[in-house]
């Protein structure tokens, strides 16, 4: 068996996964990720009891359904299957080849984000770096050029975190963003060493070096359209709560979130860029400058 770590999960394998992998914390909850069959995920699964979440990944509907005694069936549409334990530490996976990009691709994203999520972290639909003076996320809509704005970034010095989603967790000093798996979707012309690992229309899916471990969330950049409404107005805590992932939406949950939210508007420098008002170098510069971090990152 591997032992990797991902969205603040101990992930234990024998699957090959891709990218140079970074050993798990030391106290981080673990799950065992385990080869199977669709018949077998069909026995261990306890029956439907409500939605989880359901959307798109791989051109695919991707669906969460919570079972009778509190396990998960996560399903990506006529390709993969996962059934998670109640006690959130086993997942089975059933596909005719587990080793197809878009199966590893779901389960390195939604499949393992969810899990964490389940133990109960919050993440963030954004990319984001590592830098000298902590982690900057990356969030914005669809299409919004959320990678080619971190593959700028990463070409001014900052560190690949994480790639689509970044797991948070609230502490005593603010707030502790979790590293990701160490794959990243790129634009084709997207200079970022690493090992292709897929085509995909006009991105590339590419193995990269791990984050070494949790590390504060020090920024955040949003990407906004000139047809946002948002204008240069501070962004506000509903600004924010929307780029959180709302699963589970338990009244507990949203309550987390909330504060969470409510943490980073209050300790976390955040910042609107006009996704639109420049190259990807240039609204790069332009955050790490107004973020006063462009010597720790460039120099």
């Amino acid at each position: 068996m591997g032992a990797y770590s991902a969205y603040g999960l101990a992930v234990d394998t024998a699957l090959p996964l891709p990218g140079d992998w970074r050993a798990p914390v030391r106290g981080q909850p673990g799950v065992t990720v385990e080869p199977s069959v669709a018949d077998a995920i069909s026995d261990a699964w306890s029956g439907f009891a409500e939605p989880g979440w359901t959307g798109w990944t791989e051109g695919r509907r991707f669906t969460v359904e919570h079972g009778v005694e509190g396990d998960a069936r996560l399903v990506l549409e006529a390709i993969a299957e996962f059934h998670l334990s109640a006690s959130g530490d086993r997942l089975l996976a059933a596909a005719e080849d587990l080793s197809r990009a878009d199966v590893l691709r779901v389960l390195l994203d939604s499949v393992l984000a969810s899990v964490s999520l389940r133990t109960g972290y919050e993440a963030m639909h954004a990319g984001a770096v590592d830098t000298p003076h902590g982690v900057i996320a990356v969030a914005g809509a669809t299409g919004a050029g959320k990678s080619s704005l971190i593959v700028a970034l990463l070409g001014r010095g900052a560190d690949f975190f994480s790639d689509d989603i970044v797991a948070l967790r609230r502490c005593d000093d603010g707030v502790l963003a979790l590293p990701g798996p160490p794959v990243m979707t790129v634009p084709a012309g997207g200079d970022v060493p690493g090992k292709p690992l897929a085509d995909l229309g006009g991105e590339r899916w590419i193995a990269v070096q791990g984050a070494p471990a949790p590390r504060p969330l020090t920024a955040v950049i949003l990407l906004c359209s000139p047809s946002g409404g948002e204008g240069d107005k501070p962004p506000s805590m509903l600004s924010v709560l929307g780029h959180l992932l709302r699963y589970p939406r338990t009244a507990e949950r949203e309550r987390s979130r909330f504060e969470l939210a409510s943490d980073l508007v209050a300790r976390v420098p955040i910042i609107r860029l006009n996704a639109r008002s420049g190259t990807p170098m240039e609204l790069a510069d332009q955050a790490l400058r107004r973020l006063g971090v462009w010597r720790t990152v460039t120099t």
